[in-house]
């Protein structure tokens, strides 16, 4: 019993509950992590592939590729808003479809700090009907993000990010 009682006395000595134990009244900070402009767009491209999903079904039957670039903004409950086709397919129903898709997303994550209240997201969906087509499309939309990246240093435009999906429209 004399062990035990050591033992005890001992830890209480060694860590005593005082200490550490915060007082009453101390108040508790807990900060989020930011959200990187990555992490957001990744977040974006999850909603919109399932958004891509319930809307692709019209196209099944026709082999259309294209990519449509989508530009809009976010409101004040972060839902897409101000929509327009800044880059057509060459399909008007891509272009429809795509409008749609972005449209159906609804509320989007909080958008990172980094990127100021009302500026426009430009958004790339790849519709193909095959791996070579969307390899293809994803290849060029790469070039086009390179050179975009060298223009937003520069000051020359407004896209703050790019988001790519995909809605196979064949095999």
């Amino acid at each position: 019993m004399k062990p035990i009682v050591i033992l005890l006395t001992a830890i209480a000595v060694l860590f005593p509950a005082s200490s550490s134990a915060k007082q009453a009244g101390d108040d508790i900070t807990v900060r989020a992590n930011p959200v990187t402009p990555a992490q957001w767009s990744a977040a974006v491209a999850r909603r919109l592939d399932r958004a891509m999903a319930s809307v692709a079904a019209p196209i099944a039957g026709f082999h259309i590729d294209g990519i449509v670039t989508v530009r809009f903004a976010a409101d004040r409950a972060n839902r897409p808003k101000d929509l327009v086709v800044a880059r057509p397919s060459g399909h008007s129903m891509l272009d429809r479809l795509a409008l749609r898709a972005i449209a159906r997303m609804g509320t989007m994550p909080e958008m990172p700090a980094s990127i100021a209240s009302g500026q426009h997201v430009r958004a790339n969906l790849v519709f193909a009907t095959d791996w070579e087509s969307y390899d293809r499309m994803v290849e060029q939309l790469r070039r086009e993000a390179l050179f975009n990246s060298l223009a937003q240093r520069r000051g020359d435009t407004d896209t703050v990010l790019v988001v790519g999906t995909i809605a196979a429209s064949g095999n």
